[in-house]
């Protein structure tokens, strides 16, 4: 918020899952196209995009996707992802949304964000529960919440007191827009407009 990195010049976010396995499979109904809506662009996209929105201060106005069944063949929906949205300020950011971290993967897939600025960078891996700051020195600062719960405690929370949540129905439909943009997208194999 107060321009410690300088101009923000590029932005990237991951939100990854675990691919299904047999020790560890995708329950039917999230996996059904026609009662989850989509896979790992319908799932994780709305979270990157909140994320992008709150770093740039802009909205997404165009996005280009493409994905496949990749880790998971056999899959009736997406896994795998690749998006680059377009926001109104001219900034443009990528979301890796997928669905394809190997069994093997020590937890159940990652949150990562990247702020590029003209003075300096942000990372955060939010499920490793770590940020870092680089501007003249690096910084790293590790935290121990989990989000999802904080989220939830936070709407209830504001429920409870009369007041607007952090995430707001605008950063909510902001997401969907974009998800729904990059469906388009990734069915005419062209770049979208987000209305």
């Amino acid at each position: 918020d107060n321009g410690g990195i300088g101009s923000i010049l590029y932005m990237s976010a991951t939100n990854h899952l675990g691919s299904s396995s047999p020790d560890r499979p995708l329950t039917d109904w999230f996996i059904d196209p026609a009662r989850s809506g989509g896979g790992c662009v319908r799932d994780h996209i709305v979270h990157a995009v909140d994320l992008c929105r709150w770093f740039s201060g802009s909205e997404p106005v165009e996005v280009y996707a493409e994905a496949g069944h990749l880790a998971v063949p056999h899959l009736p929906v997406e896994d795998t992802a690749i998006l680059i949205v377009r926001l109104a300020n001219g900034i443009v950011f990528t979301i890796d949304p997928s669905w394809n971290r190997p069994r093997t993967w020590t937890r159940w897939g990652d949150v990562t964000v990247r702020v590029v600025g003209s003075d300096g960078a942000i990372e955060g891996d939010l499920t490793a529960q770590a940020i870092s700051r680089t501007v003249d020195t690096a910084r790293w600062v590790s935290y121990d919440e989990d989000m999802n719960e904080y989220l939830l405690r936070d709407f209830a929370s504001a429920i409870l007191e009369g007041r607007q949540p952090l995430v707001s129905g605008a950063d909510g439909r902001a997401g969907v827009a974009t998800t729904l943009a990059a469906y388009e997208s990734i069915r005419t194999m062209a770049p979208a407009r987000i209305l």
